[in-house]
């Protein structure tokens, strides 16, 4: 999970009155789900995808929250289910693979196989290994790294224009 901090602090550099902001999203998959983009479409109307660099600094985790780098989750599901993006699908089962995307869902509880077992003749699902699901999104089994240059960021974010901040940083 991103700062919202950070996040708010990226639009106002970005946008000179936030207050035109109709719509946010941050997934938009016109592209397909795999070259998904974040556009932000403003009271006019207008699409832009300004020059908000926010999503890249989310995707590369350069301002992820203290708990995503030890995540109590990850080996320890407590949910019936677990849901995410099935990335690599096109590799391990390219019949399969959709541009609006597909998710893998994790079946944790005997309860989550009882719920399956009622709902499966209404969806398109096929089994598949848990090793698979995570040599594409290693995310979905072990805590994300700190960015090594985390710390610097949050030491300036708030004295310079974050999406200039956020360019430079990723450009080291």
């Amino acid at each position: 999970v991103g700062s919202p901090l950070v996040f708010k602090k990226s639009l106002a550099d970005s946008i000179d009155d936030t207050k035109k902001i109709k719509r946010i999203n941050f997934r938009d998959k016109t592209d397909g789900w795999d070259r998904s983009k974040m556009l932000i479409t403003l009271q006019n109307d207008m699409f832009s995808s300004q020059i908000i660099k926010y999503r890249d600094g989310y995707m590369s985790g350069l301002f992820s929250r203290p708990a995503c780098h030890k995540c109590f989750f990850k080996g320890n599901r407590t949910s019936d289910f677990t849901i995410g993006d099935f990335w690599g699908i096109n590799k391990i089962m390219p019949e399969m693979y959709d541009k609006n995307g597909v998710s893998v869902l994790t079946l944790n509880t005997q309860k989550s196989k009882y719920i399956l077992e009622q709902i499966k003749n209404n969806i398109l699902y096929s089994k598949i290994l848990l090793i698979d699901v995570i040599k594409n999104n290693p995310a979905f089994a072990i805590s994300a790294k700190q960015h090594p240059k985390r710390k610097e960021f949050f030491d300036r974010y708030e004295n310079e224009n974050v999406n200039k901040l956020i360019i430079e940083i990723l450009k080291k």
